[in-house]
């Protein structure tokens, strides 16, 4: 048992399996598993002249439409470091879009603070041996772009999406 205040690493593991297959399952997270403190949705607004959240969600489930299990299209937003890149990610993989967003090990918390309440509130899975980013599956190209948009929003705390570049490559 971890003293008071702090997180026992057993209860965030089985926190974290649970999520994974909920997740897995397509079925929605019980509000018994919410985070403690509240978190904030960046609201979907249009910005100055340019693209917008919506325009770009469109652009990604459009690409995620087009693309093959041989391709992964990557969503970069420009924290202006040469050396980190806050991202997500899609690929397909068994016909379902495997979702990713940056986690701590590539990008540290000292660097730009990822909010893991608001991710594991939303579905996400926590990073793992197998994989180093937060992870989701999604089977259509619109809840896979909503997902990563929404998770880079609120829990990445991307807020202007004129800092948002697309790029398409080949496994």
């Amino acid at each position: 048992m971890a003293p008071e205040g702090v997180e026992d690493p057993i209860d965030v593991v089985v926190e974290d399996t649970l999520i994974r297959l909920l997740n897995l399952l397509g079925m929605p997270m019980p509000t018994w598993l919410a985070p403690e403190g509240p978190f904030v949705e960046t609201a979907l607004a249009a910005q100055e002249p340019g693209r917008d959240w919506a325009e770009i969600a469109r652009e990604i489930a459009g690409s995620l439409e087009e693309m093959t299990s041989l391709e992964y299209l990557l969503v970069i937003y420009d924290i202006g470091l040469s050396e980190y890149s806050v991202y997500g990610q899609f690929a397909i993989n068994e016909g379902n879009f495997q979702c990713e967003v940056v986690s701590e090990q590539f990008v540290p918390a000292d660097v730009w603070p990822i909010n893991d309440g608001c991710l594991r509130h939303s579905g996400w899975s926590a990073p793992e041996n197998g994989n180093p980013n937060w992870s989701m599956r999604q089977d259509k190209p619109e809840q896979a772009a909503d997902s990563v948009l929404t998770a880079m929003r609120s829990g990445l705390g991307c807020t202007d999406p004129q800092l948002i570049s697309l790029t398409v490559g080949r496994f």
